[in-house]
């Protein structure tokens, strides 16, 4: 299974109907999406994801920040949303919540903490995530780094 992370508001050009046909287009028929928001409300709102996207769409509560950090709770949903990802026949995980930038966002930790509990799993793309800019700035010197050490 393919993991892979969606900061809507990348998405936000046109309002709240212009971002959910975005994510609509963004997904492929074997995706799921897994809504990480504590609270499904805002911008884009849990009936409206569910009736667009059906099928597609899962709101994982306990995921929601900072309650995903309970690891009895984060495997009881782990285990729920592959088994229903496997009823529907669907193979990837996309983890959404609001922020653009992945690196500020507890969707990257969900991501690392289901790769590390289910080794088969593989990580996917950050769709439409910017680096924040201590990222950036950080970049180069990591790369310095590496080619000294090789």
């Amino acid at each position: 299974m393919k993991i892979k992370t969606l900061g809507y508001a990348s998405q936000m050009k046109g309002g709240k109907e212009n971002i959910i046909n975005n994510i609509k287009a963004l997904l492929k028929p074997n995706e799921l999406i897994v809504d990480v928001r504590e609270r499904p409300f805002g911008l884009i709102n849990m009936p409206d994801l569910r009736r667009e996207l059906r099928d597609q769409y899962f709101w994982a509560k306990e995921w929601g920040n900072p309650s995903y950090k309970n690891a009895e709770t984060f495997k009881e949903r782990l285990t729920k949303i592959i088994n229903y990802s496997k009823l529907k026949g669907l193979d990837t995980l996309i983890l959404m919540c609001a922020e653009v930038d992945v690196n500020r966002c507890h969707r990257k930790d969900i991501k690392q903490k289901i790769i590390h509990t289910l080794p088969e799993c593989e990580d996917g793309e950050d769709i439409g995530s910017r680096e924040s800019k201590s990222a950036r700035v950080q970049s180069p010197i990591k790369q310095r780094t590496l080619a000294m050490l090789l």
